[in-house]
């Protein structure tokens, strides 16, 4: 029995390989990567002023940056399908329109309550846009053009976080009319404005053979990220223990009513939300599990390092995001330069690059536990450098090994796929180990110093586990997915 066409090359699409496609439509399509992750930067940074404008607590802050994430993550495998039925550029100019007015009604927030909300309906926006980049990278490119495309969506990924840092902190420590952390939130929506405006040259594309709708499965696995998130959320940050333990329930009932959901709808011979035959191919599910633990020690790492730049060094705003710039160019560098690393490499590029962060990350942890707060600054300089470069040579690769297991016809899933679990990576960073910190600095034991380099520690252990899964990744990758039957 099978639930997708047996074929060897995909169903033709619209405006998809039929010759190269305009630059400047693909170029307008990463940009709106670079919004997504720009946010999230720009948050990091802002988080502290807000908190002491709308008098909220650590819980409340907290809520403010995984109440992004959640919708994000929720709605990205989804907005993938819908990309594929609809049209691309339709539900990217629908997410950028969408991302504009929620900003806006964001920085008028006068309580923890709209900003939350404003702060949700962001991420679903980003979520809608947010796939439609990668499957139409997979769509319309082949061989070293796709590779190209690809390196430039890595590069803005990583540009988006520490642009974000570095323009929200200059925005705060200016303090523009007086109004703090909300003009951070005007200039995103000019960028999702001047992004729409722009979108015309993006060429339309769908798939002609687009998958059904799965309802029910997008409803229960909406509901298990999202409970999932703010449970870890409120684990951490010193939220109500029974709301965190009910909703921690919840999603593990969501989650496994989705499972038999999937397998049921798959074996009646429908294709569901996420394919449990799919999800078994080694490479996939491999290559989406480094996904989670890359993008966790990335987003983790970032909040961290913002929380303890301004609140235990007493950097401005400003500064703490200058301080990223290094890290930030290398990663960007890194990720255009990607082929040729891949060229000289080969296979072991992730692997390396997985050492290149350990011992990056390793470095720093033994900076701070014999430095303290008073690190020689050019050796922190050259140790995120070479961080900034190992990450890159992990995420560039990573990419297209997961991209490389999904058939053409099935793009949209595919890029939803790849983005849940960098999204999913994201919030459990931000929530465990920026939980973790946050805890552990406040203790009079511990301090700043001394928290930063156990947490640094946790994510060794993360690199370890990526390098492993990296180069057991090189014996099961699948060369031909546009072949597989799935059954």
């Amino acid at each position: 029995m099978t639930s997708a066409p047996q074929q060897t090359t995909p169903p033709g699409t619209t405006g998809e390989l039929a010759g190269r496609p305009k630059s400047s439509g693909y170029l307008v399509m990463i940009a709106g990567s670079f919004l997504g992750t720009f946010t999230i930067g720009a948050s990091n940074v802002i988080i502290p002023s807000l908190g002491s404008d709308l008098h909220a607590d650590g819980a409340g802050q907290s809520l403010v940056l995984s109440s992004y994430n959640v919708l994000f993550a929720a709605v990205l495998i989804l907005s993938g399908r819908l990309g594929d039925r609809f049209g691309r550029r339709r539900l990217f100019i629908t997410g950028l329109v969408l991302f504009a007015a929620t900003s806006v009604f964001t920085s008028l927030g006068s309580s923890l309550v709209p900003v939350i909300i404003g702060r949700a309906v962001q991420g679903l926006a980003v979520g809608l846009l947010w796939p439609q980049v990668l499957a139409t990278i997979q769509t319309s490119f082949t061989g070293p053009l796709r590779a190209k495309a690809m390196s430039l969506y890595a590069a803005a990924v990583g540009l988006g976080t520490g642009v974000g840092q570095i323009l929200a902190g200059a925005l705060e420590t200016v303090n523009l009319f007086g109004l703090g952390w909300r003009p951070v939130m005007w200039v995103s929506a000019l960028i999702a404005l001047v992004l729409a405006a722009l979108s015309y040259r993006v060429r339309p594309s769908h798939s002609e053979a687009p998958l059904a709708m799965d309802r029910t499965g997008s409803v229960l696995l909406g509901l298990a990220l999202a409970c999932f998130v703010i449970s870890l959320t409120l684990f951490t940050s010193g939220g109500v223990l029974w709301v965190a333990v009910l909703l921690l329930v919840v999603a593990l009932l969501c989650g496994f009513l989705f499972l038999r959901w999937e397998s049921r709808m798959e074996s009646s011979g429908k294709i569901p939300l996420a394919p449990p035959s799919l999800l078994k191919v080694p490479a996939l599910r491999t290559g989406l599990l480094m996904t989670v633990l890359f993008f966790g020690g990335y987003g983790g790492f970032l909040y961290q390092f913002s929380l303890l730049t301004q609140r235990g060094m007493h950097y401005s705003g400003l500064a703490s995001g200058l301080a990223l710039t290094l890290f930030v160019l290398s990663f960007a560098i890194a990720s255009i330069l990607i082929r040729k690393i891949n060229q000289l490499l080969g296979k072991w590029t992730m692997l390396i690059g997985s050492l290149f962060q350990a011992l990056a990350i390793l470095a720093l942890a033994i900076e701070f536990l014999t430095e303290g707060l008073d690190v020689q600054q050019w050796l922190e300089q050259l140790t995120l450098i070479v961080l900034g470069v190992g990450q890159a040579m992990m995420f560039g690769p990573l990419i297209e090994t997961v991209l490389a297991q999904i058939p053409n016809w099935a793009a949209g899933l595919g890029s939803g796929l790849f983005s849940t679990a960098q999204q999913l990576g994201l919030s459990l960073g931000v929530a465990v180990l920026g939980g973790a910190f946050v805890v552990l600095f406040q203790l009079p034991a511990v301090g700043f110093a001394l928290a930063f380099t156990i947490c640094l520690g946790i994510q060794l252990l993360t690199s370890a586990v990526f390098g492993v899964l990296a180069w057991r990744l090189q014996t099961s990758t699948n060369p031909n997915p546009n072949a597989r039957v799935h059954t």
